[in-house]
């Protein structure tokens, strides 16, 4: 059960990075 919490931890740190990351590349094909 802890490396679960762990692993969960660790994506929603990651995730909203990626996220921004995309948002960065996409937004000049969209403006």
């Amino acid at each position: 059960m802890r490396q679960i919490v762990i692993n969960a931890r660790e994506v929603l740190q990651t995730y909203p990075a990626m996220v921004l990351l995309v948002l960065i590349f996409v937004l000049p094909y969209l403006a």
